[in-house]
C-alpha cells in the first residue's frame, strides 16, 4: 500500500530531524572529546612541571631476598594468600591462636601495660570456644603461661624472631611488579594473618619482659616492627598504608613497657632506633595516594567491569564504559584535582600549616556531572586516614626519642636537660611534632623520669596531659609517651 503524500512528508521531516539530531550529537561528542583531551594533556604537562608526574608508578630498588624480612619462607607462603587458600587453612588448623583478637591492642597510649592476667583468661576462653583442650591449670604466672603458649619449636614466632635478627630490610614484594592501570589486580596482604603475627610478637615480648627476660623479648619486638615496616617501605596502595598504620601502633607496646622498666640495654635500644628511623608512615601514605591516583587515571575503560574474582567493584562501572572519551579524560582531570587537597595536607606534615590544610579538607563530593561521575566514586575518607597516620608517625618518633633518651641515661647515669644533647650521638636531629613542625616537648622531672609528648591534633600544648579518651584522635590532650 503506497504512503500518502502527507505521510511521506512526515517521514521525510522525521528523518531530517533525526539526521540533524545525530549531527548535533556527533558534533557535541567530537567537541567534548577535543576539550577533554586538551584538558588532560594540559594537566599532564602541569603536574610534570611540578615534579609530580602522573604517568609513572615508582618501583623501589629491589632488596636481596636473604636480607628482606618479608621474604622469609613463612611470610612468602602466607602473607598474600587468600583467606580460603589451602596453605592458610592448614596454618589456621595447626595454630588455634590464629583467630584470637585481643581486646587490648596498644594501651601504652593510655600509659598502661598489657594486662597479662586478663590476656591469659582470653587465651583460655579462646581455646574453649575453638573446642580445643583448654590449657591445664598451672601455678605459673600469667606471664610464664603466655610465654609458653606463644613460643615453642613449632611456633611461627620462631622463624620470625630469627629472621628479625638476620634480615635488616623489610618490604612486601608482590608476585608481579605493579604497573599503571593494574594495581587493582595486585594481591592484597592478608590483614588477619599480619594482625595475628603482630599481636603474637607483642604478647610474647610483654610476657618475656614481665619475666625479666629482655633478651627473649628483643627479637619479638624487632619482628613486630618489621611486619609493620614491610607494608610501609613504601606502601604501594592506600590499603597497605592503612594496615601498616594499625600494626605499627601495636608494635610500640612492648617497646614502651621495656623502657618503662628500664629493661633494654644499649644494643637493644640502638637496633630499635635504627629500625624506627627507616619507617615514615606519612611519606608512605603520600606515595600510596599518588600511586592510586595515577593508577585510576590510567585505568582503561575496558577494565571498568572487573572480572568476578576481583575483590573491588564499583556501582555503575558498566555505564562508565559508555562515556565519550572526552568525559573520561575530564574525569581523569577531576581525580587529579580531587587528590590535590589531601596531598597538600600530607606534604605539609611537620609544618605549622598542617592543621589549617587538614581543617580545609572537603568532606563532600562535588555536585554530579559528566566530568566527575567516576571521580566521585574514588573519594576517600582522608579526614580519618590522615589523622590516624599522623598519630602513628608521632608514636614512632616518640619511641625513637625515648630510646635515645634511655641510651643517654645508660651512658651518663641521667637524662639530658634538653633533646638537643642527644644530637648527634644518639639522634641525627631533634624529632619534630608532626602537627606543628616544632621540636617535641620534653622535660626532665625531679624524680629522675622525663615527660615527652606532642601537642596532638588540636595543636594546643596541655603540658603533657593525655586525652580523656585516647581513642579520639583530635580531642583535647597531648600525645604522650
Amino acid at each position: 500500500m503506497p504512503f500518502s503524500a502527507k505521510t511521506v512528508r512526515i517521514l521525510r521531516r522525521a528523518l531530517l530531524g533525526l539526521a540533524g539530531f545525530a549531527t548535533v550529537v556527533a558534533a557535541a561528542w567530537l567537541v567534548e572529546n577535543v576539550r577533554g583531551q586538551r584538558a588532560w594533556d594540559a594537566t599532564l604537562k602541569e603536574y610534570a612541571g611540578r615534579g609530580d608526574p602522573l604517568d609513572v608508578l615508582p618501583v623501589p630498588p629491589p632488596i636481596p631476598v636473604e636480607q628482606n624480612f618479608m621474604q622469609t619462607p613463612l611470610l612468602m607462603r602466607l602473607v598474600l594468600a587468600r583467606s580460603n587458600s589451602p596453605e592458610l587453612t592448614a596454618f589456621r588448623e595447626k595454630h588455634p591462636l590464629y583467630d584470637l583478637v585481643q581486646e587490648q591492642r596498644h594501651p601504652w597510649d593510655e600509659g598502661k601495660r598489657l594486662d597479662l592476667d586478663a590476656l591469659a583468661e582470653e587465651v583460655k576462653a579462646h581455646f574453649a570456644e575453638k573446642r580445643r583442650q583448654a590449657p591445664s591449670e598451672s601455678a605459673e604466672s600469667s606471664a610464664a603461661q603466655l610465654l609458653s603458649w606463644f613460643s615453642g619449636d613449632d611456633s611461627p614466632l620462631s622463624e620470625l624472631r630469627m629472621a628479625a635478627l638476620q634480615r635488616p630490610e623489610s618490604r612486601l614484594v608482590q608476585s608481579e611488579t605493579p604497573v599503571l592501570g593494574g594495581l587493582l589486580n595486585a594481591s592484597t596482604p592478608n590483614y588477619a594473618l599480619l594482625r595475628h603475627f603482630v599481636s603474637s610478637t607483642s604478647i610474647h615480648a610483654s610476657a618475656a619482659l614481665a619475666q625479666r627476660q629482655p633478651d627473649v623479648a628483643f627479637p619479638s619486638v624487632v619482628a613486630g616492627l618489621n611486619l609493620g615496616r614491610g607494608l610501609s617501605d613504601p606502601s604501594q596502595t592506600l590499603l597497605e598504608s592503612m594496615l601498616a598504620t594499625v600494626l605499627l601502633r601495636m608494635t610500640v607496646q612492648p617497646l614502651w613497657e621495656g623502657l618503662q622498666a628500664r629493661a633494654w640495654n644499649d644494643r637493644h635500644l640502638q637496633r630499635f632506633g635504627d629500625v624506627l628511623s627507616t619507617i615514615d608512615p606519612m611519606g608512605s601514605l603520600a606515595q600510596a595516594v599518588r600511586n592510586e591516583r595515577n593508577n585510576a587515571m590510567f585505568l582503561p575503560r575496558s577494565a571498568l567491569i572487573p572480572p568476578e574474582d576481583r575483590k573491588t567493584t564499583m556501582p555503575g562501572w558498566f555505564w562508565f564504559r559508555l562515556m565519550p572519551l572526552g568525559w573520561w579524560r575530564q574525569n581523569q582531570v577531576s581525580i587529579v584535582r580531587m587528590n590535590d587537597a589531601p596531598l597538600r595536607v600530607i606534604d605539609n606534615h611537620d609544618q605549622s600549616e598542617f592543621r589549617k590544610w587538614l581543617d580545609a579538607l572537603p568532606d563532600v563530593t562535588e555536585p554530579p556531572s559528566p566530568y566527575n561521575l567516576f571521580a566521585n566514586q574514588m573519594l576517600t575518607a582522608y579526614r580519618r586516614i590522615i589523622p590516624n597516620c599522623a598519630r602513628t608517625t608521632q608514636a614512632l618518633r616518640l619511641a625513637a626519642t625515648a630510646c635515645a633518651l634511655e641510651r643517654h641515661r645508660l651512658a651518663h647515669a641521667e637524662y639530658p636537660e634538653s633533646l638537643a644533647a642527644l644530637v648527634p650521638t644518639f639522634l641525627r636531629s631533634v624529632p619534630r611534632d608532626v602537627v606543628t613542625g616544632e621540636p617535641l616537648h620534653y622535660r626532665r622531672n625531679a624524680d629522675g623520669t622525663f615527660t615527652l609528648y606532642s601537642v596532638g591534633l588540636d595543636g594546643d600544648d596541655d603540658g603533657g596531659v593525655r586525652p580523656a579518651d585516647p581513642k579520639v584522635t583530635d580531642g583535647d590532650g597531648d600525645w604522650v609517651w
